[in-house]
């Protein structure tokens, strides 16, 4: 019996990847990092070590509000960079 290769990605539904999280948000990956390290944004660690979330929870994380804190976190950010002259 033959094993058939899965697919990288079974379900549209999932974002195995920074990447693919930073893609849905149109933010960097970096940002999306620092957002999961800090607890903003909810996701999870696969068994190989990496992030992934789907797009319900982050669809019911944006609803919940939390896109208010993330254009605090924005407004913060670009603050410190024109005081810092960049």
């Amino acid at each position: 019996m033959a094993i058939m290769p899965q697919k990288k990605n079974p379900s549209p539904y999932i974002l195995e990847s920074v990447i693919a999280i930073s893609k849905y948000l149109g933010k960097s990956p970096r940002t999306i990092q620092y957002w999961i390290k800090a607890g903003y944004l909810p996701a999870m660690k696969n068994p190989r070590g990496h992030w992934f979330t789907t797009v319900s929870l982050i669809d019911q994380w944006v609803m919940a509000g939390h896109k208010e804190e993330l254009s605090l976190y924005e407004r913060r950010k670009s603050a410190k960079q024109r005081a810092a002259g960049g």
